[in-house]
């Protein structure tokens, strides 16, 4: 299997090259939000899982003020664990975006036509994989019961996000045939007129991942 054959694939969080700058309007005026209320019910959870993103180098606390401050959004999961996203409404007004395209379905099944074998690929927790350089990590500062936090990574909710991360994942797989990525997903299809070389055409792109 894969996830023997490749165990540090599967394990922690990954890092692509080169930290993301940030680039705001020169003219935007900072944005400070209080806290917000957290239920009761939520607020170990939410301790853990900042210490848990703390540990991992995910985010990290912020003892100074700060000229921008952002509001905490916490996503309840099915099975029962947490996600901390940022509301940077204000903040995205005035961000740059990337402007990169990021390909529907409908680009892509032409391309399909000839493909046998399929597989698809979750990166997990994909804007993680994106660094942040010092001065934009200091605009991704959010306010919570526990104090000031700011990412380190590339949080859930901002606004270049899914064009910046599907710019530097189509970056990093540029090359390679029978690949298509949309958002976190990597689709890998291989080709022939049968079964068996198809899989064969699978087989030798997945290994080139």
């Amino acid at each position: 299997m894969l996830a023997d054959q490749f165990p540090d694939v599967f394990q922690g969080t990954g890092k692509l090259s080169e930290p993301y700058h940030l680039q705001i309007d020169p003219c935007a005026k900072p944005v400070v939000y209080p806290p917000r209320n957290v239920p009761l019910a939520l607020k170990t959870a939410l301790k853990e899982e900042l210490d848990r993103l703390e540990s991992l180098q995910i985010l990290t606390p912020v003892p100074e003020p700060t000229p921008w401050l952002s509001s905490m959004v916490i996503i309840k999961k099915p099975n029962g664990t947490i996600k901390v996203c940022l509301d940077p409404k204000d903040l995205n007004k005035v961000l740059r975006g990337s402007h990169h395209p990021i390909p529907k379905i409908d680009d892509i099944l032409p391309e399909l036509s000839q493909a046998i074998v399929f597989s698809v690929f979750d990166v997990k927790i994909g804007f993680w994989h994106v660094e942040l350089d010092k001065e934009s990590s200091r605009l991704m500062c959010f306010n919570t019961p526990f104090g000031r936090y700011q990412w380190l990574r590339m949080p859930f909710g901002l606004a270049p996000a899914p064009e910046e991360f599907q710019r530097r994942q189509q970056q990093v797989l540029e090359g390679i045939p029978g690949v298509f990525t949309i958002h976190e997903d990597i689709l890998l299809y291989g080709e022939g007129d049968t079964y068996e070389e198809a899989s064969r055409d699978h087989d030798a792109q997945l290994y080139k991942l």
